[in-house]
């Protein structure tokens, strides 16, 4: 069995000595995996429901900065989770490959569609194409981090003959995990 631990960065678990401790004694104790919460922006109110917290708030506020690969030496390290509609492959992909070459081939991609309408609209994006700007970014990180150079046509993302660096350091990619209603799957 693996487990992991979530939330990292996210209230009493933000401050940099406790995340500190947190990831050292993690990986000390053998879990397999970090996991730090992602959110681009969180309208405030907002009317959409977190579906995980039973008042339908985000747990611990909207403060929620990212670990350093630099704490820890085995533990993997995970997004958890990164809303993928809400960024463009491009970046994603040097961003992720980049941790995974830092963490020496640690990094776990978790991604969602998102449930927040409100932060869509404060992004400019239509909530309802979500779905198929998930699958289109996934088939676009796979190409770019496949392909050199990369070419890529969908409706939502574009890119001819780029260029992007570095590559994963784990073969085949960053393993991307899904988050569906609280779970990680495979995708």
């Amino acid at each position: 069995m693996k487990i992991g631990m979530v939330s990292l960065g996210i209230g009493p678990f933000s401050a940099p000595d406790v995340m500190t401790h947190v990831a050292c004694t993690a990986e000390r104790c053998g879990f397999e995996s970090l996991w730090a919460p992602d959110h681009a922006a969180i309208p405030d109110p907002h009317q959409s429901k977190c579906p995980y917290t039973p008042d339908g708030e985000i747990p611990g506020g909207p403060n929620a900065p990212l670990f350093v690969a630099g704490l820890t030496s085995k533990i993997k390290l995970g997004t958890g989770i990164m809303i993928l509609p809400q960024r463009h492959p491009l970046y994603v992909a040097k961003e992720v490959a980049t941790l995974d070459l830092i963490s020496g081939g640690r990094m776990i991609l978790g991604i969602g569609s998102g449930w927040c309408a409100e932060e869509f609209a404060a992004l400019g994006l239509d909530f309802h194409q979500r779905g198929k700007r998930t699958d289109e970014a996934l088939q676009a990180l796979r190409v770019l981090w496949r392909e050199d150079p990369s070419t890529f046509g969908g409706t939502h993302f574009n890119f001819e003959r780029i260029r992007s660096f570095p590559k994963p350091v784990q073969g085949g990619g960053v393993p991307i995990l899904n988050g569906a209603e609280g779970l990680l799957v495979p995708y």
